[in-house]
């Protein structure tokens, strides 16, 4: 009997730690890939809440960022030139 046990998903964990070092946007690719991985794999492959929390993370992250660069822009703008 060949039966292999289920493993955490490689992009699972990749898209947990980018979208924390600060990688938003590759955070929230990995967790989409890594989720449809690991809903395709029949059991062999774990790491759903890593994969979730990178996407959460990752859209949070760019969520600020969005708006970091709306405060920036209306700064700009707010300024009068003589």
């Amino acid at each position: 009997m060949n039966e292999t046990q289920p493993h955490n998903s490689g992009l699972a964990i990749v898209a947990l730690v980018t979208a924390l070092c600060g990688v938003s946007l590759l955070g929230v690719i990995f967790g989409h890939v890594s989720l449809s991985q690991i809903k395709n794999s029949n059991g062999q492959l774990l790491g759903r809440g890593m994969a979730l929390a990178g996407l959460i993370v990752g859209y949070v992250g760019m969520a600020i960022y969005l708006l970091w660069v709306i405060i920036i822009i209306a700064a700009i703008g707010s300024v009068s030139t003589v």
